[in-house]
């Protein structure tokens, strides 16, 4: 009795142990299943991650920011109408035709002033983007003039009445001319004294030998400008707004600079100067800020780089510092841009090789840069005035022979520096007639050029 009440007791402690060992192996199953979860969890986030970073890396911010903007603004326009549901989800094609049509000719700005012409054509570029992207409308074109012919004429028609009255220019940033460029590096507030002298010399530098756009500065990496055995430089430009790489391919544009002279202090040595003076482990972006306590120090710059707000006023700065005179309305960083491709096309440099510095793609967005100087506009002038500018005190027979005079005077001129004359003799008078008119020199020297016809004769003018 004892003994089979000793083999239960056993058993039943045999059977909490065996529960014990299952509860135990299903804890470490479970444990062992969401660690690995969460290793797959982590994998599928760093996967989901890397596809993001890349999505991002193919997204020009500048194209992204317009199309939110003026999507931003149709929906505000469209909510205030009346229509509920998003724009992308309209499923009817004359529905969006009208919605659009009613946004476009009643387009203005906050404080209720027109836009530009060409602003009304950049909101439906960013609109059409938006749709064929997320619309319900499979293949949608709004640029499609035979699906969506009223969107087309009502842009049409009230892009021409802005431009009538005087709302289709585009006053853009405006170019230094070379004096201007000249006085700026010159100037005692651009010198290489101080660090935040040296930054504004650096950035005035690689605006204009680069030609860089506006919002380019703030992308520059210090590691894009590359120094020569020679000490010459190359600037590398990896990726431009017209060269977004990527699948369109394209090349890095690699801009060489010459050495400076011997003796002499140019952009290499202004280069070198601000590369050294930049502290290790800093930012790699290439304009650092200046660090206010750099005498104490003797470290002239900060580690942290200037935001894109900060840089995009360099332009501004550097003029008012220099004071030179130009509208800060028509005065931006993109005017280095403008100055470097006029001044090239001054001094006659060719297309080809001024779209090899500045990364244009076409000659005709080199031509759109090209603007006649105010030198070569006073020359123009001048040569009109030469030819249509009659003395007004000379009646109109005293100009007529006035003119014929001078121009029978420079006749004879061209004659006499020819240097080329001809004694006319008669074929019919004798031997003896002839050494009589010898001597007759004013009756019988004629030009050579008088009452004669020439075919196929030659002249060799000295």
């Amino acid at each position: 009795m004892f003994q089979s009440a000793l083999s239960i007791l056993q058993n039943k402690n045999n059977n909490i142990i065996i529960h014990e060992k299952a509860e135990e192996n299903k804890e470490k199953k479970n444990e062992k299943d969401e660690k690995t979860k969460k290793k797959e969890t982590k994998v599928e986030r760093e996967s989901n991650n890397k596809i993001e970073f890349y999505i991002q890396k193919g997204t020009v911010k500048n194209t992204l920011r317009s199309t939110r903007n003026w999507i931003s603004k149709l929906e505000v326009f469209r909510k205030s109408h009346g229509y509920d549901i998003p724009i992308e989800m309209v499923t009817d094609t004359q529905v969006l035709q009208k919605q659009i049509v009613e946004y476009i000719a009643s387009m203005k700005r906050l404080n209720g002033q027109e836009y530009k012409a060409n602003t009304l054509k950049v909101a439906l570029d960013s609109i059409n983007r938006y749709l064929i992207k997320e619309s319900k409308i499979h293949g949608v074109n709004l640029h499609n003039r035979y699906e969506f012919p009223e969107i087309h004429d009502v842009l049409h028609g009230k892009m021409k009445d802005l431009q009538e009255r005087g709302l289709g220019e585009i006053h853009g940033s405006q170019a230094l001319n070379t004096e201007q460029v000249q006085h700026i590096l010159n100037h005692e507030s651009m010198s290489i004294i101080t660090p935040e002298n040296l930054l504004y010399r650096i950035f005035f530098r690689m605006a204009i030998i680069f030609a860089c756009r506006g919002g380019e500065h703030y992308h520059i990496k210090a590691d894009q400008l590359q120094r020569r055995e020679d000490k010459g430089f190359n600037f590398i430009r990896y990726s431009a707004k017209n060269n977004q790489r990527g699948i369109n391919r394209g090349n890095a544009q690699i801009i060489p600079i010459p050495a400076d002279h011997l003796g002499t202090f140019g952009p290499c040595y202004d280069f070198q100067l601000y590369l050294s003076k930049r502290p290790i482990g800093s930012d790699e972006n290439l304009y650092l800020q200046v660090n206010p306590k750099w005498q104490e120090s003797g470290i002239w710059f900060k580690k942290n780089h200037y935001g894109s707000n900060k840089l995009s006023k360099f332009m501004k700065k550097i003029c008012q510092r220099t004071h030179v005179s130009i509208p800060e309305n028509f005065l931006s960083n993109h005017s280095g841009r403008k100055t470097a491709t006029q001044i090239l096309h001054d001094n006659d440099i060719p297309e080809q090789t001024i779209m090899e510095i500045t990364g244009h793609r076409s000659i005709q967005g080199v031509r759109a840069y090209k603007k006649t100087n105010e030198h070569q506009k006073m020359m123009g002038i001048s040569s009109l005035l030469s030819l249509y500018d009659p003395d007004p005190h000379l009646s109109s027979s005293q100009e007529i022979l006035s003119t014929n005079e001078i121009n029978s005077s420079n006749t004879s001129q061209e004659i006499q520096s020819i240097n080329f004359s001809h004694e006319f003799q008669s074929t019919d008078s004798s031997q003896e007639d002839n050494s009589n008119n010898i001597g007759k020199e004013n009756q019988n020297k004629m030009p050579i050029f008088s009452n004669c016809n020439f075919s196929n004769v030659t002249f060799n003018f000295k």
